[in-house]
This record gives structure tokens, sequence and C-alpha cells, in this order.
């Protein structure tokens, strides 16, 4: 995976936690919030000595301006983790599938530094 895919995959990740797990309130521009990790709730999830989340850890909190190879089953187990918490039932890894699929190519589009009015 590319440097600009491994970054547009991050973005979607981040953002699709922070509506799943019902923390998206920022007000903040989407650059802004993407560039501080104290705001990102899956990243200070991820630092919690109690979260043992190998494969998003790796990605998100590791990964380097190269390009990366991933193990996207892994990461996909660990977000059913994640965004199953508090639930009734656990989330269908297939549906996260669709939901990272479809709102990839938005996440690449907005890219890392975008300077316009988009808001989380």
């Amino acid at each position: 995976m590319s440097a600009q895919d491994a970054q547009a995959l991050a973005r979607c990740v981040m953002i699709l936690d922070a509506v799943i797990r019902h923390q998206d309130h920022s007000d903040g521009k989407i650059h802004s919030w993407i560039g501080r990790p104290r705001t990102q709730p899956l990243k200070r999830l991820l630092t919690n000595v109690n979260c043992h989340q190998p494969g998003l850890s790796a990605f998100l909190l590791k990964r380097s301006n190269r390009g990366v190879t991933i193990d996207f089953e892994l990461m996909l187990c660990e977000l059913v983790q994640i965004w199953s918490v508090g639930r009734t039932n656990q989330i269908d890894p297939e549906h996260i599938r669709v939901l990272v699929n479809r709102y990839f190519p938005v996440a690449m589009a907005i890219g890392g530094q975008e300077s316009d009015d988009r808001t989380v």
C-alpha cells in the first residue's frame, strides 16, 4: 500500500471510529482533528495500557510516511472488537469491510492537509 493510500485508510478508519463510537463531537476542521492525536478517539484508545490491538496500533501509531504492508483481516477483527463494545450484538465484519470500502474514496479525496471548511 502506498504512503498516500495508507494515510487515506488511516483517516478513513479514524473518522468511521469516531462516528460509530459516537465520539464525533469535534467542531474542528478535518485537518486539525486528524493532526492532533489527543483529539482522535481511536488513537487515545490504542494508547491505553489495557487496550491490546496490535494490528491497529502498528498501523495508526507506528506508521511512517512510507508505503506499508498491513494485515487488513487482523485490523478488521480488531475493529469488530472495538466497535462492538456496548452493543447488544457484535458488528458484522463484512459490514465494516463495506463501510471502509465505501468511505475510503472520500478519505482519499479529503487529503491530510485540507484547508477548506470541512468539519468532523
